[in-house]
């Protein structure tokens, strides 16, 4: 009846449970109940020995041992806030210990954060129609402007997560002061239906309640071009078609064009004079026209697009 003499080490603690997973740093927190424990032997095991591993003194379990690795799936109760030490041991078939491992500390968190943030507005900045987007807003904005409020400052450790639907996209650049925060999706939204909501998330990624959802559709640039083939005088003296840069006395001239395909459905022509909207033209098959009320003013030199 000798003591068994294998050294045990504890080499990781993986979380494989909610937003943030993968290996935990010593005295972590983490919101995973039933962590993964792995390590190392010093030699493989005799005959009828086998690792125990222990949380805080605790018998979690004996581990599942290959060669001279081991590992062993924790099921700790789900209290906040507790602090586990993890040792490990051999225990041969007769019930005597060999060394205790050096322990590995973990902190068990499962209480979600009670701060609510909402999405106050979300904006365009791209493209000839920027500024606020009303809820199921088309855009052809990639990277819209989120911002929003918070309930409370956050506390230390706590993020502000962004999500499109259940994918986190990132965290958002929150001001504690004011309560606020803002967030440009980075890298670009993918085109289609994208749904946003905000939550406060925790050190150990508990998440608290989230926003109410605000959907966008992210959609594809036109790529039907468009052409003004004439700006017609109906007013007074002169009438008629104009030349590029002519004068007229007509404050509503008719401007008409072409385009080169049929318009998809829910696309539209618009038209502006000095990048400012003036409207949006009739359409005809591949053919438009539009007719202006502009300020009746002298010498004004409007530039139509």
């Amino acid at each position: 009846m000798s003591v068994p003499t294998t050294l045990v080490t504890i080499g990781a603690i993986v979380d494989d449970f909610g937003l943030l997973q993968g290996n935990l740093a010593a005295g972590a927190r983490s919101d995973d109940s039933t962590p993964i424990l792995s390590g190392t032997l010093s030699a493989a095991l005799l005959a009828g020995e086998s690792v125990a591993v222990y949380g805080s003194g605790v018998l979690l379990g004996s581990a599942t041992v290959s060669g001279q690795s081991w590992s062993l799936t924790a099921t700790l109760p789900a209290s906040a806030g507790t602090t586990y030490l993890f040792t490990a041991r051999v225990i041969s078939d007769l019930g005597l210990l060999g060394p205790l491992s050096t322990s590995r500390s973990f902190i068990l968190d499962t209480t979600a954060p009670t701060t609510t943030a909402a999405i106050n507005a979300i904006s365009d900045n791209a493209g000839f129609q920027t500024g606020p987007l009303p809820p199921g807003a088309i855009t052809d904005d990639t990277t819209p402007s989120l911002s929003g409020s918070l309930s409370a400052a956050l506390l230390t450790g706590e993020t502000l997560r962004v999500f499109n639907g259940t994918r986190l996209l990132g965290n958002a650049a929150v001001n504690n002061t004011t309560r606020t925060w803002t967030y440009t999706p980075s890298p670009a939204l993918a085109l289609g239906v994208s749904t946003f909501t905000v939550a406060v998330a925790d050190a150990a990624a508990n998440l608290g309640p989230a926003s109410a959802p605000w959907s966008l559709t992210i959609g594809a640039a036109p790529t039907t071009t468009v052409a003004i083939t004439g700006v017609s005088d109906d007013v007074g003296l002169i009438q008629g078609a104009l030349a590029a840069s002519a004068r007229t006395d007509d404050t509503t001239p008719t401007l008409s064009g072409s385009l080169s395909a049929l318009l998809q459905d829910g696309d539209t022509v618009e038209i502006y004079s000095s990048g400012v909207l003036l409207g949006y033209a009739s359409v005809n098959g591949q053919s438009w026209a539009f007719t202006p009320s502009l300020p009746p003013s002298a010498g004004t030199t409007y530039t139509i697009t």
